[in-house]
């Protein structure tokens, strides 16, 4: 098959299709924030009441209550990596964790992972409250329900904390030593192209593709 022109108007479809993708959704630049709690605590496993009586979470600050940090396979517990959280500590007093880093005014994708308790069938539902910019949800996990992962497109600086928080102590079906399961947190910045400089930057990503294959 010839090489040159007869491709390009296959590439000018493909360009097009491209935009008109980026037109009904957002672009994710790079990861800026993540954790799976397996950083924590090396060398140890399940360590009860973490981050207020015993250690420190790294990323996280403990701001209510009490959470557990999970080793998996223990307690009856399978966390999706190697460690992960329960959000309602063996103090008795459900937790609520926030980010030690502020987040810049922006749009985000945030990302987590959750589950139900995973051990007694009669407590719960337990429920999680997240707010992140203009985000506030709250979240609701029967004891069995499987882990689940949410991904939420966030606005910071319109309002709202510009610190992640997760809320199991202000939430429902808290303060009974058996709590949701938290784990895979990932926030990435994201380019909303519905705003000017963002469909620009999309617009010169298609015009490049199209300069490149013109010159093959």
């Amino acid at each position: 098959m010839a090489s040159g022109q007869p491709h390009r108007p296959i590439w000018g479809a493909v360009a097009a299709a491209l935009l008109g993708f980026l037109l009904s959704t957002s672009v994710t630049a790079a990861i800026i924030f993540e954790d799976n709690f397996d950083s924590e605590a090396p060398g140890f496993g399940t360590i009860l009441n973490y981050g207020t009586s015993t250690g420190a979470l790294a990323n996280w600050d403990v701001t209510a209550g009490d959470v557990d940090l999970i080793a998996s396979g223990e307690f009856n517990i399978t966390c999706v990596s190697a460690k992960c959280l329960d959000l309602d500590g063996t103090s008795g007093s459900a937790g609520r964790i926030e980010t030690k880093a502020n987040f810049t005014p922006g749009t985000y994708t945030l990302s987590f992972t959750a589950s139900g308790n995973q051990r007694d069938l009669f407590r719960g539902p337990d429920s999680i409250t997240v707010s992140f910019g203009n985000l506030v949800e709250t979240f609701e996990f029967e004891a069995t329900d499987p882990f689940q992962t949410f991904v939420r497109v966030v606005t910071v600086g319109a309002g709202g904390t510009d610190k992640l928080v997760f809320d199991h102590a202000g939430s429902g079906g808290g303060s009974d030593q058996l709590g949701a399961i938290l784990d895979n947190v990932f926030i990435t910045d994201t380019i909303d192209i519905s705003e000017p400089g963002g469909l620009f930057i999309a617009a010169l990503a298609v015009f490049g593709l199209l300069r490149r294959r013109s010159a093959v």
